[in-house]
């Protein structure tokens, strides 16, 4: 089974869900929701949007993209290598972010034959708290 997230936090928690399972973890460290994202799948249009990343965040100016930039070619080159007939997860939310991370995704699956299941991680987790007496409060799921 193939997993794709979006967010280092997700990326991290997915990870540690299925730490014992022979599952492989896609996750995209990029917020989809800020920059440019005309081509963001083609080398031009990710260093126009890490660029503009570094050019824009003057509260971040000494972090560095470059490692951040690296991740997302690496899940990239392994959305790539998803072969015919395999089986996909992809978690998201209702947040911009995650339903752009969903569509670049599936536009990049579009000519693979894939068994594809998507999961709104918001939805899942109201139905499951549904009937006990606990109102969870969704910080990053817009």
């Amino acid at each position: 089974m193939i997993h794709l997230i979006f967010g280092i936090a997700a990326d991290s928690g997915l990870k540690h869900a299925f730490r014992e399972q022979n599952h492989q973890i896609i996750g995209f460290p990029i917020d989809f929701s800020t920059g440019p994202i005309n081509h963001i799948h083609q080398p031009e249009g990710i260093k126009e949007h890490f660029n503009w990343k570094a050019s824009s965040f003057q509260e971040k100016a000494d972090y560095d993209y470059g490692m951040e930039q690296v991740a997302f070619q690496r899940a990239l080159k392994q959305l790539s290598e998803i072969k015919e007939g395999d089986k996909l997860t992809i978690w998201t939310c209702e947040n911009a972010s995650e339903q752009i991370g969903l569509r670049i995704s599936c536009y990049l699956l579009k000519e693979k034959k894939v068994e594809l299941t998507r999961i709104n991680t918001a939805e899942a987790m109201k139905k499951y708290m549904n009937g006990k007496n606990i109102n969870p409060a969704f910080r990053a799921c817009g």
